[in-house]
């Protein structure tokens, strides 16, 4: 199923020139121009078109159409149908000679058959019949009438050309009528609502269509429809209103009288009456019938409003606008010009300035409306725009209005042309026009000072740096330097002077200029163990140990301080006072040494104030041997001397390895363990593999024998010859390695 939309005009049911939608099912389709085609000229065609706006039975109606049913007379098929039905949008019945109308219920159908059926008891000639719920047969109880010839005087409706067909409908006399070609065909009184629709009055309408074996091309096209068109209206006084006529465009209309009427000839003209009016119009359809009918048009009368027109505020004002209103229910402020704040709904309105303003009044009965306006116009403040005023903190500053502002009244309630303040801050003045008034705000600003503060008279210790004054700004001093700060190295009074053209800021100080006293502390730096040291001071002073005075007995190792004060200026000085060791010699145990060896024997540190002497006339703290003897030093310092010997012997460096070349690991208590014996070898590391290169047997400890087994096991090497390798270190500490093979013999 498809919908689509199609632009028709109507009056069916309660409904006045809506836009219709229909419902096309099967093989129906929409053409254009208000034409459907409801089957193509094919066989077993089946089609349906149903319109959504259903039809009121209760009221009456005039359907005008045109219908098609193509151009093949003796082997044309099968017919369509005007159909009214309660089954739905997408009903659609059996093909062929059921032309699509067949097997429905509850349905009123008008069947336009061009083919003799004789099953159905059929006419030989193209004919039309009244039917009930989709039963084509003639013979049976739902032939409500007919069947007739289609046209009078003529068999055949199957020519090629369009047939205008009309259907009317009196719902009090409950009378359905057929005209095919302006000529009455079929008439019958049926209670279509109750007989048919059991009792229901909204029915759906539309055609029906269908071919079999044979066929033709089959369609029905329909002008704008307009039936039971209101017959009063009510527009507003000076308004105008859309009036529709009943009938179909296929015929024409006349209004009058006709010089309300923009067209007195459409169906759908627009009236603008000065007073209640019934207003008659002539419809004549195409068959050149007419009817008469009347409509009745009330013009009511508009609410009043009224402003005053036009109104002045002073800028800055609340814009209040007033209307006065009557016979209204609701009103509703607009700007032409300008803008709405807040309600728009109310007889009063605040606006935001200046502009053109208007108020339309509804009538809550009918609607109609009337219209108000006013203007605004906004006044401009009086106004004087003084410049800011600068003072220094101690002046005052002059406030003044011009005295073209004749009433003037200040913050304080003065009303002088002008006032003095002397301090910072905003000043109001209240001016007048005579009409509008200003609030003037004076702005008195007080320069802003630097705090320029040398502080108190300076008595000062110059040592390595000279005294800094510091202003604290840029400044002016007394030799022109300009600065925020002075260097200063003598004594005297001196001056800074800030000025920036408005203030000026001056301030003094006196400075004392004073040198720190030169302090030395003379005595030795030392002592020996149990003995003091005196340290002496060039100037009187607080020794670190609280001690007053300019001399000081020490008697422990130490930093000692004095400090000494002259004025503003501090000094102090530190001596370093250590204690002196009475010589340390210890020249070791005796040694022996190698015969090709050199032997450095050590009294003491090169850089110690101690002084050395040897037995072979050396003085310095080491000395280099290379014979054996007894060997003597003496060493001496201020705290007393010292003496120690050594006695340096021949020994001899080489290593002696014992190593067997076999062993018979038989148990028999002779020769049975192998064993490395050895002299001046250390760190020994003694393996063992067998001829394949497999470790057997290893060992850094000199006192475990090899007894013959595998290494970490409990099983024996068989007889063999195994190879040994032995890692030592020799007595000057050389890495040596030594290799050979060992016989084992069971």
């Amino acid at each position: 199923m498809r919908l689509l939309v199609l632009s028709l005009l109507c009056w069916l049911s309660a409904c006045n020139a809506f836009a219709q939608s229909y419902f096309l099912n099967g093989d129906a389709s929409y053409l254009g121009n208000s034409c459907y085609q409801v089957t193509a000229n094919n066989d077993w065609q089946n089609g349906t078109v149903w319109y959504s706006d259903q039809l009121d039975l209760t009221v009456d109606f005039s359907i005008e159409f045109d219908m098609y049913f193509g151009t093949s007379d003796a082997n044309g098929a099968d017919g369509m149908a005007f159909v009214m039905q309660t089954v739905g949008s997408n009903a659609i019945g059996t093909s062929g000679g059921g032309m699509g109308f067949q097997g429905f219920n509850p349905s009123f159908g008008i069947e336009f058959d061009t083919f003799f059926n004789n099953d159905a008891s059929d006419p030989s000639y193209d004919h039309v019949a009244f039917l009930r719920n989709g039963n084509i047969f003639h013979n049976s109880a739902d032939n409500l009438a007919g069947p007739v010839a289609a046209t009078a005087g003529q068999t055949n409706i199957e020519d090629g050309q369009a047939h205008q067909v009309k259907i009317t409908w009196d719902a009090t006399t409950q009378l359905v009528s057929l005209f095919v070609d302006c000529q009455l065909r079929l008439t019958d009184q049926i209670n279509l609502v109750n007989s048919i629709f059991q009792g229901n009055s909204m029915v759906y309408w539309g055609f029906t269509g269908a071919t079999g074996g044979f066929f033709n091309e089959q369609k029905v096209c329909l002008d704008i429809i307009i039936n039971n068109a209101p017959n009063s209206y009510s527009v507003c006084q000076g308004q105008s209103v859309e009036l529709s006529a009943n009938g179909s465009l296929a015929g024409t209309v006349l209004w009058s009288p006709v010089e309300d009427f923009n067209d007195p000839t459409s169906f759908h003209p627009i009236a603008t009456p000065q007073q209640s009016t019934t207003y008659c119009y002539t419809y004549t359809d195409f068959c050149g019938e007419s009817t008469s009918s009347c409509v009745e048009v009330e013009v009511i009368d508009l609410p009043t409003v009224s402003t005053n027109g036009q109104m002045q505020f002073c800028e800055g004002e609340i814009y209040l606008l007033e209307a006065t209103v009557t016979g209204a229910g609701i009103v509703q402020w607009e700007a032409q010009e300008g803008s709405l704040l807040g309600n728009a709904n109310d007889i009063t309105a605040v606006v935001s300035g200046e502009g053109q303003y208007s108020i339309e009044a509804f009538s809550a009965l009918d609607g109609c409306t009337a219209i108000a306006t006013v203007e605004v116009d906004v006044l401009p403040l009086p106004d004087y725009n003084p410049a800011v005023l600068s003072i220094c903190p101690y002046e005052q500053a002059t406030l003044e209005i011009p005295e073209l502002f004749g009433v003037v009244t200040w913050w304080n309630g003065f009303t002088d042309q002008s006032v003095t303040a002397d301090e910072q801050g905003s000043y109001t003045a209240e001016i007048t026009d005579g009409v509008c008034t200003n609030e003037i705000v004076f702005e008195v600003q007080v320069w802003d000072l630097p705090n320029l503060e040398l502080g108190p008279d300076i008595a000062f210790c110059l040592q390595d740096e000279p005294l800094t004054l510091i202003a604290g700004t840029e400044v002016i001093w007394d030799d022109g330097t300009q600065s925020s700060t002075l260097d200063v190295t003598e004594s005297g009074i001196y001056h800074a002077v800030w000025n920036d053209g408005n203030c000026q800021v001056t301030d003094e100080v006196a400075v004392q200029i004073t040198l720190p006293p030169n302090v030395l502390i003379s005595g030795p730096d030392g002592f020996c163990e149990g003995e003091e040291a005196v340290l002496q001071s060039s100037h009187t002073g607080v020794w670190s140990s609280g001690e007053v005075g300019n001399t000081l007995t020490v008697n422990a190792v130490g930093l000692y301080a004095i400090d000494v004060q002259d004025g503003p200026c501090q000094s102090t000085q530190v001596a370093q006072v250590q204690m002196w060791q009475a010589p340390v010699l210890e020249l070791g145990p005796d040694i022996a040494m190698c015969d090709d060896q050199l032997v450095t024997l050590s009294a003491g540190d090169e850089n110690s104030d101690s002084d050395y002497l040897w037995s072979t006339g050396e003085v310095s703290s080491t000395i280099e041997i290379a014979s054996p003897g007894l060997y003597t030093c003496i060493k001496t310092n201020t705290c007393g001397q010292r003496e120690d010997s050594v006695f340096v012997d021949w020994m001899d460096c080489e290593t002696q390895l014992f190593i067997p070349n076999s062993f018979s690991p038989n148990a028999d208590g002779i020769n049975d363990v192998w064993k490395v014996v050895g002299f001046n070898a250390s760190n020994l590391r003694i393996q063992i593999f067998d001829r394949w290169g497999l470790l057997v047997f290893e060992s850094t400890d000199v006192d475990k024998p090899w007894l013959g087994d595998h290494q970490g096991g409990t099983t024996f090497v068989p007889s063999d010859v195994y190879h040994y390798v032995i890692q030592f270190v020799d007595i000057r500490g050389e890495h040596k390695r030594k290799t050979g093979i060992v016989s084992v013999i069971r």
